[in-house]
C-alpha cells in the first residue's frame, strides 16, 4: 500500500514541476505515467499539489490528453458534482485505458 502512495506522490510533484517548468508535453506525460503500466497507484499519495495557474494533477494530466474537456475552475461556481464526476471519469479512463495503471 505505502509503494502505491509514493508512486502517486512521485508522479504528482513530478507533473506539477514539469508543468510549472513549462516542459511537459503530452509525449513526456506519456512516457512518465508509463513507468507506472500495471500499478495499482493510489491517489492517498496525493500532496494536493497545484500549478502556478490553479490545477490540480488531474485537471493537467486531462488538459494535455484533451484538450477539449473544459476545466473549471476549483471554487468557481461552476465547480459542482456533475463536473466533478465528469473530471474524475476522464482521470480514470485515462488512468486505465491510455497508461494501463490497475
Amino acid at each position: 500500500m505505502l509503494r502505491t502512495r509514493v508512486a502517486y506522490t512521485t508522479f504528482e510533484q513530478t507533473i506539477i514541476e514539469f508543468y510549472n517548468d513549462n516542459v511537459l508535453t503530452l509525449e513526456l506525460l506519456d512516457a512518465l505515467a508509463g513507468m507506472y503500466r500495471g500499478m495499482k497507484v493510489n491517489s492517498a499519495g496525493s500532496n494536493m499539489l497545484i500549478t502556478c495557474d490553479g490545477l490540480d494533477l488531474h485537471q493537467v494530466c486531462i488538459g494535455l490528453v484533451d484538450p477539449t474537456f473544459v476545466l473549471i475552475a476549483r471554487g468557481s461556481k461552476d465547480d459542482d458534482d456533475e463536473y466533478w464526476e465528469r473530471e474524475l471519469k476522464a482521470w480514470s479512463d485515462i488512468t486505465t485505458s491510455r497508461w494501463g495503471w490497475d
